[in-house]
């Protein structure tokens, strides 16, 4: 049963979305932890990369 289910390409969404909240919680809170001092930066970085996500984003399309 196991060999049919991992066959289909259904069974592999969300996998992106898995990792992008793990590397997250990895680098906000596990640096956060390990020194406070550093993450008022991690936020600041954060904030510039969801920036680029949503300046493309919002390009039109040709």
């Amino acid at each position: 049963m196991w060999k049919r289910l991992l066959g289909r390409k259904g069974v592999r969404r969300g996998q992106a979305m898995s990792e992008y909240i793990i590397m997250t919680f990895a680098l906000l809170f596990g640096v956060g932890l390990i020194g406070s001092k550093f993450l008022p930066t991690m936020l600041k970085a954060y904030q510039i990369y969801i920036d680029g996500f949503m300046m493309i984003l919002s390009l039109p399309f040709p």
